[in-house]
């Protein structure tokens, strides 16, 4: 079983820079994405930090033990981090056709099996639009602990396509519409993340994010738009 790896953000278009970020191992097979939590510009931390740092720490790792889990990585990771902030995230490793995933927040992926959605991550979060998180402030943790991640594990068919992502493009694009992109030649990390930045920018259009706010948030969500798509063949 090979893999093919595509990677792709785009930031908020009102933005200087993305609050998101992602890593790819060097042999490609572990991968993840996280989501800097935008309240921290109150405290005057630029959100963009943490994620950041947390990713550049998964790959230096991900690249010198490729014999991590997913699990371990991450609290490895984040006990390397010295900023302030907090993310959510989602990360994973194939091995053996095995997929071993873990997600935290509203960070998540998805499983494309015979040109439909096989498997959906669940979003966790406390209330609505408010997710979980792991981070750090004064040196100590905030809200949750990598403990606190979903973990998946899922056997691989040819064929499969997975697809990682940060809310930025959930909020904005349905299975539906992912679908289709993912039937386009080309880069289809790109494609996808350029087809939800143009939804999010629709202010008529039912969202997915109209949907989870139960009628309070109409047209499209703008927001830092990132994903990983790896295809299986």
């Amino acid at each position: 079983m090979q893999i093919e790896v595509f990677a792709c953000g785009l930031k908020h278009p009102k933005k200087e820079k993305s609050e998101d970020a992602y890593f790819i191992s060097q042999n490609k097979n572990i991968f993840g994405v996280a989501d800097g939590v935008g309240g921290w510009k109150s405290k005057g931390i630029d959100p963009s930090i943490f994620p950041n740092e947390l990713m550049q720490n998964c790959k230096k790792i991900a690249d010198s033990r490729r014999d991590i889990t997913p699990v371990d990585l991450l609290k490895m990771s984040y006990e390397d981090v010295f900023s302030d902030g907090s993310t959510t995230l989602c990360m994973g490793k194939i091995e053996n056709n095995i997929l071993d995933i873990i997600h935290l927040g509203d960070s998540g992926f998805k499983i494309i099996r015979n040109n439909k959605v096989y498997y959906s991550s669940k979003e966790q979060v406390f209330d609505f639009n408010y997710p979980y998180q792991i981070g750090k402030y004064n040196g100590k943790s905030v809200k949750n602990t990598p403990e606190d991640c979903e973990k998946t594990r899922i056997k691989l068919n040819k064929g499969d396509i997975i697809l990682i992502a940060t809310d930025g493009l959930f909020d904005n694009i349905f299975d539906r519409e992912i679908i289709e992109e993912m039937n386009k030649q080309g880069d289809v990390a790109k494609i996808l993340v350029e087809k939800a930045h143009v939804f999010s920018l629709d202010k008529k259009r039912e969202s997915p994010f109209t949907k989870k706010s139960k009628g309070k948030y109409f047209g499209g969500k703008k927001d830092d738009i990132t994903s990983i798509v790896i295809k299986v063949f």
